[in-house]
């Protein structure tokens, strides 16, 4: 078998390795962008679903009122689970998880996601990717009626603070819950 010309070349073979690298580059780069699109916490969503629902129906008999007294993480998670936090990831090949600090008044809450799993503590958390704002009642509001969340941001009443940099929100996918309690 007769090897050509130009792979003898030393050229040629440069030329072969800088074709070769550009091509493992762009496909390191589709398989991180699949990975932040495959959704793998989603499969704890059906798990956490029941809870979730009884834990509304908990609610649905409570005023505003009655939700606002006994405020603490679980409604904060609630909401979370509501704007679809569980679907956060951490960044490709990182322990890096989403970080989210939540004010309710003047009460400070913060979340991290952990393979979809939302974990609440009271407090605030350093390097959060994001801040959400809002008052007690409108908290308690959006505990009370899931779809009250969407109103609630639409209207200003309610607000989110982006922290850390547009490609590690997007990575992360923050991208989705920002567009869906915007509107956008």
């Amino acid at each position: 078998m007769k090897i050509p010309a130009f792979w003898m070349q030393k050229k040629g073979v440069s030329r072969i390795f800088v074709v070769l690298s550009i091509l493992v580059a762009i496909l390191v780069i589709l398989g991180v962008i699949v990975y932040s699109y495959s959704g793998k916490s989603n499969q704890k969503v059906s798990s956490s679903s029941n809870n979730r629902i009884n834990f509304a129906n908990l609610v649905s008999n409570s005023s505003v009122e009655e939700i606002s007294e006994k405020f603490n993480e679980d409604f904060v998670e609630y909401i979370l689970f509501n704007i679809g936090a569980y679907k956060l990831h951490n960044l490709p090949f990182s322990s890096d998880t989403p970080k989210i600090n939540f004010y309710v008044g003047e009460s400070v809450f913060n979340a991290e996601i952990q393979k979809g799993n939302t974990i609440v503590k009271r407090g605030f958390i350093d390097d959060g990717d994001i801040i959400i704002r809002t008052s007690l009642e409108e908290a308690s509001k959006m505990v009370k009626d899931g779809n009250y969340v969407k109103k609630s941001f639409e209207n200003g009443r309610s607000t989110l603070e982006l922290k850390a940099s547009k490609t590690t929100l997007f990575v992360k996918g923050y991208m989705e819950i920002y567009n869906g309690i915007n509107g956008n």
